[in-house]
């Protein structure tokens, strides 16, 4: 079958694994190379639409609550949906999974750029759009993760998650300038256009991807499709239940973001009131975390054996929540700097290892149930943030902050202590 012609980002990519970029050797992979800046795409027209998102609500309501419910409505379906995300993607065609959601997003973000053009835009729209754009993620993911495994050989695995985790560090880096650009070029209708348009042209780099075969699903004589889904669902946490090295990734990464990472929701609060360096310094502050998650993505893509075993992500894991723990104690702006550059820095050491590893010892037949799992501890994040925020108001941030961080190191390290204790060495990375 004759391939499709490359396009010019890809013409480039593949020259720069040709001149011997070991940090960059799994796009040497075409279908990988395609999914991979498809996600590129995808993800910067996401961060350009969170500015438009934000601006819009606040603009309609004033209100900080609206404000919150419009950016968090998104994960609250990615909680309950992702593992039936999971079942979807290891019993349908993963490749039409990932098209239909994002053709999904595209026609909502459309939907809303026209509604903003007519000034017919409403408060429910935008409630209501991030519902429906969080089930189309719910779809998305899981197939997407899962298809990165079906794309590159084992040895390449870790390389094609950290260089994933890049593109996504990239976007909120560069993204949020771009849409505020686009926000006073074209209000923020144009940044729901953009975003639409970002996701066709995702869907046209995943068309072209080539899968591996793979056997259709069975469903049992007389089996209902409601029954069948939940049947695979099942299958899927049991799979989990008896592989004790993936049950320990996934509370590893259950725990931080139910803990720590609540320090996202909290940075404008130790920029007014801790640092005293007001709404000015929140921009920089985020921007240090970003900085550091993409020096720790870099890391990890040029050196992917420095978080291919549990012991090292539990230890980026630890270092992570004690980095939390020294940010929200520090009471200097340069220093918070520094720390939440470390943050950064240990946050994705920790994440795309405890991804890589949970990945390794899954089979093919299984990774979309596993990963759909997997999402759904990272969206855990939203509870811990609201559980720490009330904790800071009742006592003060740096203390609930401070305490959120010493409680995820405490935790990720007896957990991983206890699973050394009863099992010994971790398993190898399973055969394809």
């Amino acid at each position: 079958m004759k391939q499709p012609a490359e396009t010019a980002a890809e013409v480039r990519v593949r020259v720069d694994v040709a001149a011997g970029s070991g940090m960059m050797r799994a796009l040497r992979h075409r279908d990988f190379r395609r999914l991979w800046l498809g996600f590129g795409i995808a993800v910067l027209g996401f961060q350009v639409q969170r500015v438009g998102l934000g601006f819009l609500a606040y603009e309609i309501t004033g209100s900080a609550l609206v404000l919150a419910l419009v950016f968090s409505g998104d994960s609250i379906p990615m909680i309950f949906l992702s593992p039936f995300g999971g079942v979807l993607s290891d019993r349908w065609d993963r490749k039409a999974l990932l098209i239909a959601s994002r053709v999904g997003v595209a026609l909502l973000a459309l939907l809303v750029a026209v509604l903003v053009a007519t000034d017919a835009i409403a408060t429910w729209h935008l409630l209501i759009f991030a519902l429906l754009t969080g089930i189309g993620y719910a779809l998305d993911v899981p197939a997407r993760q899962a298809m990165i495994h079906d794309l590159v050989p084992a040895e390449d695995l870790v390389n094609a998650i950290a260089l994933t985790s890049i593109l996504r560090q990239l976007s909120r880096i560069v993204g949020p300038a771009i849409g505020s650009l686009v926000l006073l070029a074209a209000s923020s209708a144009g940044t729901f256009a953009l975003m639409a348009f970002a996701q066709i042209l995702t869907v046209g780099m995943v068309a072209t991807i080539r899968l591996p075969w793979r056997a259709p699903a069975v469903r049992a004589a007389g089996e209902g499709a409601v029954r069948a889904v939940l049947t695979s669902l099942t299958e899927g946490l049991r799979f989990i239940a008896g592989r004790r090295g993936v049950l320990l990734m996934l509370a590893i990464s259950t725990v931080p973001s139910f803990t720590a990472m609540a320090y996202q929701s909290l940075t404008p609060v130790f920029a007014e009131d801790v640092l005293g360096e007001g709404e000015a310094a929140i921009g920089l502050m985020l921007t240090a975390a970003g900085a550091g998650a993409l020096a720790g993505s870099v890391l990890i893509a040029a050196r992917p054996a420095l978080v291919a075993r549990p012991a090292i992500t539990a230890l980026t894991a630890i270092g992570f929540g004690l980095a939390v723990t020294a940010f929200a104690l520090s009471s200097r702006f340069p220093l918070s700097l520094a720390l939440l550059a470390l943050v950064g820095l240990t946050g994705a050491l920790y994440s795309v290892g405890s991804s890589s590893i949970v990945q390794q010892q899954t089979p093919a037949a299984f990774q979309g149930r596993v990963m759909g799992v997997y999402q759904t501890t990272w969206e855990f994040q939203v509870f811990g943030a609201l559980l720490v925020g009330a904790l800071a108001d009742q006592t003060n941030a740096q203390f609930a902050l401070a305490l959120a961080g010493g409680v995820s190191a405490c935790l990720v390290g007896a957990l991983f202590l206890l699973r050394q204790k009863e099992s010994g060495p971790h398993p190898r990375p399973l055969p394809r």
